[in-house]
């Protein structure tokens, strides 16, 4: 069984379990991270490259900036700005 999210007008991706049938069981899968030195430089060119964000840029306390993209043929990578521990 293949799930696919609708993608909003801001291409965004919004999955609503309630569309799931109730014994589906969810597909494994392996969403890789890599580590950038600016997250938000990313995030600006994925568009014009030809890629779409998953997941906005946002801020995980005690851990960085990160953010989620999909490539032009559906591959999916996270992106982290690490925290910069003292």
């Amino acid at each position: 069984m293949h799930l696919s999210a609708p993608v909003d007008s801001a291409g965004f991706s919004r999955f609503d379990a309630s569309s799931v049938p109730p014994d589906a069981a969810p597909a494994p899968m392996w969403i890789p991270y890599v580590k950038v030195e600016d997250a938000d430089a990313i995030a600006a060119r994925v568009t014009p490259l030809g890629g779409k964000l998953a997941e906005k840029v946002a801020d995980v306390p005690e851990v960085g900036r990160v953010g989620m993209l999909v490539d032009p043929v559906g591959a999916v990578l996270g992106f982290i700005q690490p925290v910069v521990k003292a």
